[in-house]
């Protein structure tokens, strides 16, 4: 998937997420504009626990101006890439291929893809 079309899903899951926990989102207004409400939120929102997981991610400077922040917010970024420098000011951790054994002790997941609704 080219960067245009990683930026697209995210905004798309994002946009999502914003219906979910409430935000006003007309139809009259773009998905990009909702999701800005989002981040705002969270970036002005009383601390709290929350985890975004961005799974395979090609280059994660694609995922620039996309990224939650806020007190309480953590993000994890996973790419199979070996990534030069330190990107957008990541923690960079780099994990090793698992063997068959730990393989099998990872838990299942279950992807649901959303397209994006209009209320």
């Amino acid at each position: 998937m080219d960067s245009c079309g990683l930026a697209q899903e995210i905004i798309a899951n994002l946009y999502e997420l914003a219906l979910r926990i409430g935000i006003y989102a007309p139809s009259n207004i773009p998905l990009e504009v909702i999701v800005r409400r989002l981040l705002d939120q969270l970036r002005s929102a009383e601390a709290a626990d929350r985890l975004f997981v961005f799974d395979n991610v090609e280059n994660p400077d694609d995922l620039r101006d996309l990224i939650p922040e806020g007190a309480g917010v953590r993000t994890i970024i996973t790419t199979t890439r070996h990534l030069d420098g330190e990107g957008l000011g990541w923690l960079r951790l780099t994990v090793g291929a698992f063997d068959q054994g730990a393989v099998d002790h990872l838990p299942v997941r279950a992807h649901r893809r959303h397209s994006p609704r209009r209320r």
